[in-house]
């Protein structure tokens, strides 16, 4: 590890990270982050201009470091807006004037693309200027919009849903941090293409360069399996991706290599390393082989359409080789540093997006950790050498990732050292054959060749990743890490590799005070689990779902539909069986005729109610046939379901209503009736395609 002195960008990358991590969560008044930044600022240049003296000399320092948070808070403050909203639709239908300044995308049902507002004709400025998600309807139209189009659409803008069940992935946050926070679906015959820009500057310059190589590519490779990799691999376009293919590539752990990033550009930049390498010694020779490294790597940006994976993984070596130029012996932390402090005062955004994360991780754990791995084993000859290099490699990025990769995935793969043994070299060869084939596309039978060599190494690839993942437990899955012990688990591998490289001692009550805090939050976490008692009725659209949890038991009361919707299942509900620790579940179908039925200690279903505790759960559907008795039971929780809103009159006759739960199941033209019904009797009404998941505890 180096001199913190000899990494200036170092020092003022954390504390701009910091102040962009707390101006995202921490929420202050408007203008509070520019006043506290000036403040600070002057009193910065106070005491330079004190001259505090030797005693005092750590003021300045402590006070940079407090403008440079304050920096960062202010400069990710706009990130706050509307990242955290369930979601509403806008009252009116808006006429737009839209340019596309990205290519729009075969969907299953859709074309979708984002599209900028110019002019916002229905409401002035409400929308002008803001970026929002469109589908149009797939039609012959619809498909021949390109990036630069400018469009006029009918539309009505709705905020991006966030995440209505616990533990549910939340695209309106993935949106927000690309500042894009409305959607919309275009009809057929509600828009109008008004123009084409006839210059579209250099990302739509990238944009027809990655669509003429994906149409060379569709040429020579005849197989939908191999052409969806070689998309992803090379251009950067997962489109055609199947989903066999993706859970091979996943369980293999080798689904880096599906995705354009700091890999693919460092392959691309060793091999023109290696053919430049007569671009030596004398200063000229260097600033042409720089010159040149650069050039190409941005060229390779460009094929890939200026994807954000190749444009951070672009800049980074950008960095690490302009350092190279600038001295014999750069600093790579340094480098990589100020890649960092570039990329985030162009957009704090990136600090958020895992794949930013997940590549600064990667490269700081393999230029840390791989050294003092590739040290431990020492070979005579060269291959044997060459293979442990690349094993340290695989260990070292796992070191630095797995941690992260298992909070958003839920998954570690078991034989990473051997898919990367195999898929790294398989990967070169893909990568090497298909830039070759694409920079010799011109010419049929220049082309041949590479053309072969790509077909058959992506089948060998897709070959190897599928045998892997069919291995016996190629994948330890289940797994439940919160943010606060991934924080500990890096915590605990950054202390380690300080202590390793500094040898001091003082680190060693630090790293037992990380462990001691990991192990206190994972205790605590399923102590939690074991005393939890509740239900949730869960957002699903078009089904019911009442999840009644004790412990780590728990029951699913459903619709009978929902138990052969595989995928619904895994998106709305497998999310929150993993944050609550659950597991396996019982099922047990919401039928009109609900047998007795006990499936849990305390937890009783009969007859369309669901006893949990204190609490009463009513099926609205198998109530609305019941005769009005007297004294009326108490419904603690009603689900209306699908039913109209005069069965509500019905329901008041034969229950006493606390509250009114629109499920899933209710169609959307009827929650606006339910709602202004239940305000008019005085029933508390909740809409979960609206508020999210309700969350009953008993």
């Amino acid at each position: 590890m180096s001199d913190d002195k000899a990494v200036p960008c170092v020092r003022i990358a954390l504390p701009l990270m910091a102040g962009i991590l707390a101006g995202r969560y921490v929420p202050l008044a408007t203008g509070m982050h520019a006043a506290l930044f000036f403040i600070s600022g002057a009193v910065y240049i106070f005491s330079l201009l004190a001259f505090l003296g030797y005693r005092h000399r750590y003021v300045p320092g402590f006070v940079l470091n407090l403008v440079l948070i304050l920096f960062g808070m202010q400069w990710a403050a706009p990130l706050q807006n509307g990242c955290d909203s369930i979601g509403s639709p806008l009252e009116d239908p808006s006429f737009l004037v839209v340019s596309l300044p990205e290519p729009v995308l075969e969907k299953e049902r859709s074309y979708g693309t984002v599209a900028l507002v110019a002019e916002d004709l229905s409401s002035g400025d409400g929308l002008s200027g803001k970026k929002i998600l469109i589908y149009f309807e797939k039609d012959s139209l619809a498909g021949r919009l390109e990036h630069g189009d400018i469009l006029i659409i009918h539309v009505v803008p709705r905020r991006i849903l966030a995440a209505r069940n616990p533990g549910e992935f939340d695209y309106a946050e993935y949106m927000a941090l690309q500042h894009v926070f409305y959607q919309a679906y275009v009809p057929a015959g509600t828009w109008q293409l008004l123009g084409r820009k006839s210059n579209r500057g250099i990302r739509g310059f990238a944009w027809d360069l990655r669509n003429y190589f994906t149409k060379r590519l569709e040429q020579v490779i005849t197989s939908e399996d191999r052409l969806g990799v070689a998309r992803a691999i090379l251009l950067g376009d997962d489109a055609l991706m199947n989903e066999d293919i993706r859970n091979s590539y996943t369980g293999a752990g080798a689904m880096h290599i599906l995705c354009v990033s700091g890999l693919h550009v460092g392959v691309v930049y060793l091999l023109l390393n290696s053919l430049l390498f007569f671009l030596r010694g004398r200063p000229a020779l260097r600033v042409a082989r720089v010159v040149l490294l650069l050039g190409f790597i941005w060229l390779y940006a460009m094929v890939t359409g200026l994807s954000p994976s190749v444009m951070r993984a672009s800049t980074m070596l950008t960095f690490i080789i302009s350092g190279q130029l600038m001295s014999r012996k750069p600093n790579i932390y340094n480098s990589l540093a100020a890649s960092v402090i570039f990329l985030l005062l162009i957009d704090p955004a990136y600090l958020f997006s895992l794949g930013f994360r997940l590549s600064y991780l990667a490269v700081l754990s393999i230029v840390s950790v791989q050294p003092l791995l590739y040290t431990l084993v020492h070979f005579r000859y060269h291959l044997p050498d060459r293979i442990w290099a690349l094993i340290t490699v695989s260990i070292a990025a796992q070191f630095g990732t797995a941690p992260l990769a298992a909070l958003y995935f839920h998954q570690f793969p078991v034989y990473f050292i051997v898919t990367n043994l195999v898929a790294i070299p398989l990967s070169a060869v893909v990568i090497y054959s298909g830039f070759a084939f694409l920079m010799l596309s011109f010419s049929a039978w220049g082309a041949l060749v590479p053309g072969y060599l790509l077909d058959k190494g992506l089948a060998v690839l897709n070959y190897s990743m599928d045998m892997i993942m069919g291995w016996p437990g190629s994948a330890v899955t289940g797994i439940n890490l919160t943010g606060g012990m991934c924080f500990f688990i890096y915590g605990i591998f950054f202390l380690v590799v300080l202590w390793v490289y500094s040898g001091k001692r003082c680190l060693r009550p630090c790293i037992l005070v990380c462990i001691i805090a990991f192990m206190v939050v994972f205790t605590h976490r399923r102590h939690s689990g074991f005393k939890q008692q509740k239900a949730i009725i869960y957002a699903v659209r078009g089904h019911t779902a009442v999840d009644v949890l004790s412990g780590r038991a728990h029951t699913v009361f459903a619709d009978s539909l929902l138990f052969h919707q595989e995928a619904l299942v895994r998106r709305n509900l497998k999310p929150s069986w993993r944050q609550h620790l659950l597991k396996d579940p019982e099922w047990v179908v919401l039928t009109q005729e609900g047998a007795s039925s006990e499936t849990m200690p305390g937890v009783l279903f009969k007859n369309g109610v669901i006893c949990a505790g204190r609490q009463r759960i009513f099926s609205g559907p198998v109530w609305t046939r019941y005769h009005p008795v007297s004294p009326k039971p108490v419904a603690d929780y009603l689900l209306a379901g699908n039913l109209p809103v005069y069965s509500l009159a019905r329901l008041t006759k034969t229950l006493r209503l606390k509250t009114v739960i629109l499920d899933g199941s209710m169609p959307g033209y009827r929650r606006s009736e339910w709602r202004q019904a239940c305000d008019s009797l005085g029933i508390t009404c909740r809409d979960v395609m609206e508020e999210g998941a309700v969350v009953v505890e008993f």
